[in-house]
């Protein structure tokens, strides 16, 4: 999706992708006031310049009991501590964009199936009986991700250069979303990462748009 916006927009960009739990977004949840000691995180705000845009995205389920697991509804809304981590980090790194004239931009994580399974679990499922048990309802999915949206969402108020841009409004259809499309194509390649064709296909142009209301360069 990213590569397609890149295009569309004609302006460079630098992607980060990092995979470990010390390195920067990851590196929020576990530690309280990280500032400036994690490497990337110091690398982005020693090179940011004016008009410069910064995308985060970060699993929902980090910030719950359990990672890949839903929230039972019935459960009362509370911050844990990884969720109180990321809003403090979140802030004073918003907060050194903004010193630097810069944006960013919260994404808000993609559907989680029901059930941690194979993705092949779910195609045979659909192919055989024409439905399967890996769909999952949108207000089981917005109730785990709760935490981060409510993170979001304060951000966004306290602070002037936040942006939340949320694609499960494109993903959901009669308030289900299922991994398998009614061309029997797959939509996801596990149970939380999205197909990168199907999300290309289904986002770019929405997240395009988003951009160019919301980012005034």
């Amino acid at each position: 999706m990213m590569e397609e916006v890149v295009k569309n927009l004609n302006k460079n960009f630098l992607f980060v992708n990092s995979r470990r739990d010390s390195d920067f977004p990851q590196s929020f949840v576990k530690k309280n006031n990280i500032e400036n000691t994690d490497l990337i995180l110091n690398e982005i705000l020693t090179n940011i310049v004016k008009n410069d845009v910064i995308v985060v995205s970060v699993h929902k389920g980090r910030f719950n009991r359990w990672r890949d697991r839903h929230v039972d509804l019935k459960k009362k809304f509370r911050l844990g501590k990884k969720a109180v981590n990321l809003k403090n980090n979140l802030d004073f790194f918003i907060k050194s964009v903004h010193k630097k004239g810069g944006t960013v931009i919260l994404i808000v994580d993609t559907p989680l199936l029901k059930y941690i399974t194979p993705i092949e679990n779910c195609y045979l499922q659909e192919k055989i009986f024409r439905t399967n048990d890996c769909s999952v309802k949108f207000d089981q999915d917005k109730k785990t991700a709760e935490n981060q949206v409510s993170i979001y969402e304060n951000l966004k108020f306290v602070n002037t250069n936040v942006f939340i841009f949320n694609p499960n409004i494109f993903l959901y259809e009669n308030q289900f979303f299922n991994p398998i499309s009614q061309y029997f194509e797959y939509k996801m390649v596990d149970w939380h990462h999205l197909n990168q064709i199907y999300s290309k296909e289904i986002l770019t142009r929405p997240f395009l748009n988003f951009l160019k209301n919301n980012i005034k360069n």
